[in-house]
């Protein structure tokens, strides 16, 4: 019995707040609580205030790099000047240039739509497996795994003869 009691006037308690916060909403326009300062506080953009345009070098703008050789013979770079006395190449670059042409790749693959419109050749005999765990498709793993080696290691190769040019 006292369970009931309880129950009762706790609904209508919660009935009463939220009518009152309905109405205070629209005789005011706001919620009850919207005066808390609940969650975080705003912060301003950082980047509104940055000038992209000042950023943004022409193609004609150069930094000086300045290449020399310890007493250990470890090679250093810099865009500050060496230490008085020694001897040192200065090299002029342009820091917006790509230096490393991209690996070009092969075509994309066909997307899903054209995989749905385009039908799959049957297999020419029914001892071709076109399975990745076939024999076959294991050599074409592993023939394109060698492929992609090769091309990242002609990539790093290209980037130490442009390093080793400095």
């Amino acid at each position: 019995m006292l369970w009931r009691l309880l129950f009762k006037v706790f609904a209508v308690a919660v009935i009463v707040v939220g009518f009152s916060s309905y109405a205070g909403y629209l005789t005011t326009g706001r919620l009850p609580w919207q005066h808390l300062k609940l969650g975080l506080p705003k912060v301003e953009n950082p980047l509104k205030s940055v000038n992209v345009d000042s950023m943004i070098q022409s193609e004609g703008d150069t930094e000086a790099i300045y290449k020399w050789q310890d007493q250990n013979g470890g090679w250093h770079y810099s865009n500050e000047s060496p230490p008085e006395g020694t001897v040192f190449e200065t090299i002029e670059v342009q820091p917006n240039a790509n230096i490393v042409a991209a690996v070009k790749s092969p075509e994309s693959p066909p997307t899903v739509a054209e995989q749905k419109t385009t039908p799959k050749p049957a297999p020419e005999s029914e001892d071709e497996d076109p399975s990745l765990y076939s024999p076959d498709g294991i050599k074409k793993l592993m023939d394109d795994a060698k492929n992609v080696q090769k091309q990242l290691d002609d990539r790093a190769k290209k980037q130490k003869e442009i390093i080793d040019q400095l």
